[in-house]
């Protein structure tokens, strides 16, 4: 008979905030990319959970959750208007980010075909995979910790929705 690991409640904490690339991205060329790039496909390309047993301490009811800022990178076919976003997610559940009881990562590929023939400048494309495809994935990110940690016979891990700060006004 295996051993069951000892439920604990995990604590929800306020995901850090994707970092604001490119601020001097061109506010109206950004907003026109989210408008004509439809998502179009989504895959988990690399996939880590590790539970480190000899971490779990006796009594641990309330373990913090520590979310590194995303990574992200993008590359744009203009000849086919396809941008691909890769993205890195990471989550570790302990009191010491450095040794977890649990860690976590997702790696995704984000497929966005545009609809419109655009010049796509660095700075913006960018912007749009450290926000827009950091967003879309997250909830994808989301599912996969929750499923994995519950096969690690721990508490259910709900990690908090992502918020995106709004533009800055132009």
């Amino acid at each position: 008979m295996a051993a069951r690991v000892k439920r604990s409640t995990l604590q929800k904490v306020k995901h850090p905030a994707v970092p604001r690339t490119a601020p001097a991205a061109s506010a109206a060329l950004y907003n026109e990319l989210v408008a004509v790039a439809q998502l179009t496909a989504v895959s988990l390309t690399k996939s880590t959970s590790e539970l480190h047993h000899s971490r779990l301490a006796e009594g641990d009811e309330t373990l913090p959750i520590h979310t590194p800022s995303p990574k992200f990178k993008w590359a744009f076919s203009k000849t086919k208007n396809i941008l691909r976003c890769g993205v890195r997610l990471e989550v570790t559940v302990g009191e010491d980010a450095a040794s977890p009881l649990i860690e976590l990562t997702g790696e995704y590929l984000l497929t966005y075909q545009l609809t419109k023939s655009l010049d796509l400048p660095p700075p913006v494309a960018t912007r749009f995979a450290g926000t827009q495809a950091v967003f879309n994935a997250w909830s994808f990110f989301r599912e996969f910790a929750h499923a994995s940690v519950a096969r690690m016979s721990m508490a259910p891990l709900m990690l908090p929705m992502m918020h995106l700060a709004p533009l800055p006004p132009k």
